[in-house]
């Protein structure tokens, strides 16, 4: 009687043990306050499912265990006031390593430029520019890491209190910069602790930038997270908005009596948002200020400033639980017997030495596995299989990181009538053939 053998060898990898890490770049998909429709990502092989939907990218780390990330996040820059040459600030910039897990939902926000102005009253007064967004990534209410945007250009370079260092971004503090009024002592205050920043008492200031967990002061002011992140808006006279990510929008003074009307700018958003630019009477001005931002991992660098143009988020895949061989097999009666697993490159990332655990499967690539009694060496020999089997390892310091799975499937023993299809390398004498990449079939 004849019998048949089907073998077929499969070797399938996590995108982590590429040459080149794996990454993604989201960012911005608008102009101005209102994000655009659809998403724009520059895709570098980053696993995990991405849907987008208002300006939030929603990110689902992969798998079910620890990855660890590095994460470039950078603030978008105010707006410039184009009729006197006063650029606003630029965003901060950070780049830290993060350790998320798989299966947790990330929102990422990309934060937009504030708008620039050129226009000017009816007295010829210049309008200062509007803040730009900050850029987010976060976990339902948990900041992971923020980077504020910069306050708008100064209405006039008269009498001046601030300079664009007020206006620029920080990195490396929480809280949005406060802008202090030329005369009369008062500063306007940016926000801590997460909260959107402020107006002058008599309000006679631009939008104030949002915060993570609240929008700036009055209507002109950008919105945080419970308001979609949409940047301020005035509705009552030349709208110069706020950018998406909570920037706050060019405000002005009106007085009725005289019907003079002074413009200002607007505080970056970030973590927690910049203060609103104000003024002390006719004539001057101050930038908006930057926003803070805020960092839950290992900062690797960052600076204050930085970013020129509209936000952006990188996030790259830096740990690796390396590669494993698909080994040479050997055809026998009952079953086969492969090769020793070889490692072909080590786990990296995470702090401290590795130790090893070998796992087997004999339901899918991806579920099932357990732990293979006294398989712990970077290398392993599993011995005769007798039906579809499937291996990975496990290397464990601070993180545990997952190699690539070998599949090996076998079903019904060969007899010495069987022929191999498909094989030009196969050697009769010792029954033995390399493993290939591609799906081969074995029968009579």
């Amino acid at each position: 009687m004849k019998s048949i053998l089907f073998i077929f060898f499969l070797s399938c990898s996590f995108l982590a043990f590429s040459q080149t890490p794996p990454y993604k770049t989201f960012n911005v998909t608008g102009t101005g306050r209102l994000p655009g429709s659809s998403a724009s990502i520059v895709d570098g092989g980053l696993e995990g499912a991405v849907s987008y939907a208002d300006g939030i990218y929603t990110w689902t780390v992969p798998g079910s265990f620890q990855i660890e990330y590095e994460i470039e996040i950078a603030g978008a820059a105010g707006g410039d006031n184009i009729t006197t040459n006063i650029p606003g600030g630029d965003g901060a910039y950070l780049k830290s390593k993060i350790t998320l897990t798989g299966g947790q939902q990330i929102k990422i926000v990309a934060g937009q430029k504030g708008t620039d102005n050129n226009y000017s009253d009816s007295y010829n007064e210049n309008i200062g520019g509007a803040g730009g967004g900050g850029s987010f990534v976060y976990s339902g209410s948990t900041p992971i890491i923020i980077a504020g945007g910069g306050g708008g250009g100064a209405s006039t370079s008269n009498k001046l209190t601030t300079t664009k260092t007020n206006a620029d971004g920080k990195f490396n503090t929480t809280s949005g910069s406060s802008i202090t009024v030329y005369s009369g002592g008062e500063t306007v205050l940016g926000g801590t602790a997460g909260n959107g920043g402020a107006l002058r008492s008599n309000k006679a200031s631009g939008g104030p930038g949002a915060g993570f967990y609240s929008d700036g002061d009055e209507a002109s002011g950008g919105e945080g997270k419970s308001g979609s992140w949409l940047g301020g808006l005035l509705t009552n006279y030349i709208t110069v908005s706020g950018g998406f990510g909570g920037g706050g929008a060019a405000g002005y003074a009106a007085y009725s009596t005289s019907g003079y009307a002074l413009f200002l700018a607007g505080g970056g958003g970030g973590y927690s948002g910049g203060a609103a630019g104000s003024n002390s009477g006719w004539g001057d001005g101050s930038y908006g200020g930057g926003g803070g931002s805020y960092n839950s991992g290992t900062l690797i660098s960052g600076s204050d400033g930085s970013n020129t143009g509209n936000g952006y988020v990188t996030i790259k895949q830096i740990s690796s639980g390396g590669t494993i061989n698909s080994p040479t097999t050997t055809v026998c009666s009952t079953g086969i017997d492969p090769e020793p697993f070889t490692s072909v490159s080590a786990p990296s990332g995470g702090t401290g030495s590795f130790s090893y655990q070998w796992q087997k499967s004999t339901t899918s690539e991806t579920s099932g596995f357990s732990n293979i009694s006294g398989a712990t060496s970077a290398t392993y020999d599993s011995g005769m299989l007798y039906a579809t089997t499937y291996f990975r390892r496990v290397a464990t310091n601070s993180l545990s990181v997952y190699s690539n799975v070998i599949t090996l499937l076998s079903t019904v023993a060969p007899t010495a009538q069987t022929k191999i299809v498909g094989f030009p390398e196969y050697n009769s004498a010792t029954a033995t053939f390399p493993i290939s990449s591609k799906t081969n079939h074995i029968s009579v």
